[in-house]
C-alpha cells in the first residue's frame, strides 16, 4: 500500500510499482554498448538488445521515474482527468469485461496517485504531448539542466 494513501492499492503512478533499479542498470549498459538479454515473460520471449546501435529509444511509465539526466530528449503523453476516464470505460467495460462503478471508483483512485507522483515527472521532460479531450498538441520546454 502506497504510503500516502494507505487505504489504496498500488497502481502502476507509482514509483514502488516499478523495477527501477534493473531498468536503469540495462540503460546504462546499452548506452555504452554492451548487450543485454531480456527476460522471457508469459507476453514475450527473450531477446538480445543490442548495445552497438547508434539510437536507443525507451518508452513507458518506468521512465518517468528514473533520473532525467539518464537520457538526451525525453518525451511525456498526458491527459486530463475526463478523457482517461472515457478511455477506460471504452477499454475496461468492452475488452475486459469489468463493471462501470468499479471502473469509475478505480479511476478516481488512480488518478488521485497519478497527480501526486506521475504528474510532477512531466515538468522535466523536454517535449509535452497533450491529449486533452482525445485531441494532440505538444510543445518543447524550456528547461534548466
Amino acid at each position: 500500500m502506497p504510503k500516502d494513501f494507505p487505504s489504496q492499492k498500488v497502481t502502476a503512478s507509482l514509483p514502488a510499482a516499478h523495477e527501477l533499479n534493473s531498468l536503469a542498470r540495462d540503460i546504462r549498459m546499452l548506452q555504452l554498448g554492451m548487450d543485454v538479454m531480456t527476460i522471457e515473460g508469459p507476453w514475450a520471449p527473450s531477446q538480445l538488445l543490442r548495445g552497438d546501435k547508434p539510437l536507443l529509444i525507451v518508452e513507458g511509465m518506468s521512465t518517468a521515474f528514473l533520473k532525467p539526466d539518464m537520457f538526451d530528449l525525453s518525451i511525456a503523453c498526458f491527459t486530463d482527468s475526463e478523457t482517461e476516464l472515457e478511455r477506460r470505460l471504452g477499454r475496461d467495460i468492452l475488452d475486459r469485461g469489468r463493471d462501470l462503478t468499479f471502473v469509475k471508483e478505480t479511476h478516481a483512485i488512480r488518478r488521485q496517485q497519478y497527480e501526486m507522483y506521475l504528474q510532477p515527472f512531466l515538468n522535466q521532460a523536454h517535449i509535452l504531448v497533450d491529449q486533452t479531450k482525445n485531441g494532440f498538441s505538444a510543445q518543447f520546454v524550456e528547461q534548466q539542466r
